[in-house]
């Protein structure tokens, strides 16, 4: 991308996109993508969503206006990708009624409040920031309680299951003790702290109130409303909901039926190639079996988690020297396996990588991961976890988004979940191609992983399309999560189905694409076919919508082909 090459309206109506979309978001923020300073809790309320949405269809509409003339390739791409982040809010705004915004895994609260105690306030910019971000939170709250009783006037309320597991996330933000709260400034400052921590308990204060509140409402008469039954198709508008989520999440026009039955198929060829791969190894048993024995055997099996970010680590080193071999896009942020705090572990079910962010002086990217139960840990899965999550995934892509000079702030910002998580897969499985995993097995645990992901297919669309019993789901899922209890299980399922309808489908369906999307430009390109020019061309963008993608290698392809 060369900004110098695209018309100066087509940039004008981006920058405009980014500031309503990205501008003063706080997870942009957090990711080094936005100012800081700037940052603010987002406004959930309908008549907020509802303004929003209307801006983004004037961009959509600017855009149009644009794409209907004759222009460039650059300026088609950078209209695009306005495009697709526009019609974000138009869709939430659409659903409002269908969304739980106090779902208990993904919900706003829990997400920003750690990080907002985490933001150093050596100044009174920070101070500043500080307590404009816990007032935003006292906010949200009370526009997700305002929520609720809309919902429960609609007949659309959050399943009994995972009212009860909100109720416990919320709790933990009920502060007894304000004055002592972890949000209070402390330590000697270059400015009188007193009046900022002032407001900062009152604003402490009105969040463990609206806390109590909305916790009072869900275990009232919303309770006693409320479904057992897991799944977004029994509600008023339901159906369609969830098709509008499979759209943004996965960029793709499918059913829950289409995606149900691909999850089936998908599944079929990868467990086939897993017996194959036991017996060549020598083991004559089910996926099942061989898991336990896997994980009696002290040549696999880890003590410590020092051991397992050491291995992570190790496949870093192991990969790093070929990185320039394969990738056209050469980055310099460092990355590493960590540990997560151990009073955090018991809140992550796995692991998580987070970028390196020059706004809050972090200079290496990370995946924290989750040191407990770590004899209970699948080794076999632990390289092609490495390749999913640092590089050459998402580390690597979010390392070149943030280092390349000619990006537009658009760029950088935006998400799609499809791009991320299927380029993280993508990634996980190219490192099998070019002999990263150490043995068989470990090419077996790059299976498993496959197949974890591939079974999202399943779960997410039998839970919110299908109609299938959360229970039955349960039966289903045990023997590949055989470490995972019945009430575990069971809340894992929920946390991929509920907590983030068809986010989960992304790594999958993403992945799938992008496998497609190379196979064609080789098949074209023939001999002249670049590896490393390819993957520059996928990742020079920044995250795109996968048609949007698919137009660009097109374009890549046929400008090679007329040379």
């Amino acid at each position: 991308m060369m900004l110098k090459r695209i018309n100066q309206q087509a940039i004008e109506i981006a920058d405009k996109a980014y500031e309503l979309l990205f501008g003063n978001d706080i997870g942009a923020a957090l990711k080094g993508l936005a100012p800081m300073l700037s940052a603010e809790i987002p406004d959930i309320s309908y008549e907020a969503t509802e303004k929003k949405a209307t801006a983004c269809r004037e961009l959509i509409a600017e855009c149009d206006e644009m794409l209907a003339g004759s222009i460039e390739h650059d300026d088609e791409m950078l209209l695009g990708i306005v495009k697709f982040n526009a019609e974000g809010p138009i869709e939430e705004h659409k659903f409002f009624w269908n969304k739980f915004d106090y779902e208990p895994f993904f919900n706003m609260l829990t997400l920003y409040m750690p990080d907002i105690q985490s933001i150093p306030c050596e100044t009174k910019e920070y101070a500043n920031l500080r307590l404009r971000l816990l007032e935003g939170c006292a906010k949200l709250v009370a526009d997700m309680l305002a929520k609720a009783r809309g919902q429960l006037s609609r007949g659309i309320l959050m399943p009994k299951p995972l009212i009860r597991i909100s109720v416990e996330a919320f709790e933990k933000f009920i502060y007894n003790d304000v004055k002592n709260s972890p949000y209070i400034l402390k330590g000697n400052k270059s400015f009188d702290i007193g009046p900022y921590n002032a407001k900062i308990e009152e604003a402490v204060r009105n969040i463990s109130e609206n806390c109590c509140k909305l916790i009072e409402f869900l275990d009232g008469k919303y309770y006693s409303d409320a479904p057992e039954e897991i799944g977004l198709w029994q509600y008023p508008g339901g159906e369609e909901y969830y098709e509008s989520c499979i759209r943004q999440k996965t960029t793709l026009e499918m059913s829950g039926e289409e995606v149900f039955e691909l999850g089936r198929r998908l599944r079929e060829d990868i467990e086939t190639r897993m017996a194959e791969i036991r017996l060549e190894q020598g083991y004559d048993c089910s996926c099942e079996e061989f898991s336990k024995v896997i994980m009696r055997d002290p040549n696999w099996v880890m003590d410590t988690p020092e051991e397992f970010g050491q291995r992570l680590n190790g496949c870093v080193e192991k990969i790093r020297p070929l990185m320039d071999r394969y990738f056209g896009i050469h980055t310099d942020t460092p990355c590493a396996a960590v540990r997560v705090s151990p009073e955090l572990e018991p809140y992550y079910a796995n692991g998580i990588y987070t970028p390196a962010s020059p706004t809050q002086k972090i200079k290496r990217g990370e995946y924290h991961y989750n040191g407990l139960n770590m004899r209970k840990k699948n080794p076999l899965k632990i390289e092609s976890l490495a390749y999913h999550e640092l590089i050459p995934g998402h580390h690597y892509q979010f390392s070149v988004v943030q280092e390349l000079k000619d990006l537009h702030p658009l760029c950088r910002a935006a998400q799609v979940t499809a791009y991320n998580e299927g380029w993280a897969e993508y990634a996980a499985a190219f490192a099998g191609e070019i002999g990263m995993y150490s043995s068989p097995l470990s090419e077996y645990g790059r299976l498993e992983m496959d197949l974890y992901i591939t079974n999202f297919l399943t779960i997410d669309a039998g839970l919110n399309s299908m109609k299938i019993p959360v229970e039955e789901m349960c039966e289903f899922m045990q023997p590949y999560l055989p470490d995972y209890p019945g009430d575990a299980l069971k809340r894992q399922l929920m946390r991929i189905a509920e907590g983030m309808p068809a986010f989960a489908l992304a790594y999958k369906l993403g992945s799938v694409k992008m496998q497609e999307y190379r196979r064609e430009a080789q098949e074209k390109l023939g001999e002249a076919f670049n590896i490393r020019e390819y993957h520059t061309v996928v990742l020079e963008w920044g995250a795109l919508p996968l048609e949007l993608l698919k137009r660009h290698i097109d374009h890549y392809v046929k400008t090679k082909l007329e040379k």
